[in-house]
């Protein structure tokens, strides 16, 4: 289980840091002194997110398994 909430946890950390990736593109733009996010930084993100969910899916998974013999 801690290593299910380790893999949540990285996975949590690379969508924080492809968030931070969009915004300051986002915010470039805005200033006028970029073009934005790219399609690959969104792409990214895309993934990062769908990542996440399918840890923190995989932990809950584990728990149901874990409180419900029937579920094995």
């Amino acid at each position: 289980m801690e290593l299910l909430r380790q893999d949540i946890a990285l996975r949590h950390a690379a969508v924080v840091a492809a968030r931070a990736v969009l915004i300051e593109a986002l915010g470039d733009r805005m200033c006028g002194c970029g073009k934005g996010p790219s399609p690959e930084d969104i792409k990214s993100f895309e993934l990062a997110q769908q990542a996440e969910t399918t840890a923190k899916a995989q932990l809950e998974r584990y728990l149901v398994a874990c409180s419900d013999p029937l579920v094995s």
